[in-house]
């Protein structure tokens, strides 16, 4: 893998909630290991400790919570961050730049479990591949892709809620469901 963008997008029951997350994603707030926090907040502190730390957090609406992250093949990462974070339901938007590819890997996060709603696959076969690279078009557009080839986080930073936005509702439609 040679860089990985993921946009995450939760809900959460209450506005409390939700800045009890957003102040443990933060560089500025998260705790140190060994640092005192509420016992409530054990669980929370664990999901986000060792983890590195979003490029953006933005509050979104009542008890929405969008945070964005860059990395690498060894950073911590984890996909399931709005189940950890006891988000009430949420979205993964995961793009890897590997071997002069895109792929994408989007996960959903029900209230219960996060499942794999959308995995990058070819089968090398143009019939079967092309409604595939159709689909992924209007994700993987041309200045997605050079952004993500030259690692430019901040282009991919100006994309990002345009992308998330795209990938949500392409999920609520079940916009692929006939592509594999």
């Amino acid at each position: 893998m040679e860089a990985c963008f993921i946009i995450f997008d939760a809900t959460f029951t209450t506005q409390s909630l939700r800045d009890r997350a957003a102040f443990y994603l933060s560089k500025y707030t998260r705790p140190e290991w060994g640092d005192d926090y509420p016992d409530e907040d054990e669980a929370i502190f664990e999901a986000v400790d060792d983890c590195i730390f979003p490029l953006k957090i933005e509050l979104r609406g009542e008890c929405g919570l969008r945070w964005i992250c860059s990395g690498g093949e060894y950073d911590d990462i984890p996909a399931d961050w709005p189940e950890r974070l006891q988000a009430q339901q949420g979205f993964s938007i995961i793009c890897i730049s590997a071997g002069g590819e895109i792929e994408w890997q989007v996960l959903a996060f029900d209230g219960n479990t996060t499942q794999n709603r959308y995995v990058t696959r070819f089968y090398d076969d143009r019939g079967r591949d092309q409604p595939i690279e159709d689909f992924e078009r209007q994700f993987t557009t041309q200045k997605w892709q050079q952004a993500m080839f030259d690692d430019n986080e901040d282009a991919l930073l100006a994309m990002a809620d345009m992308q998330a936005e795209r990938w949500i509702k392409a999920l609520s439609d079940n916009a692929f469901t006939d592509i594999f």
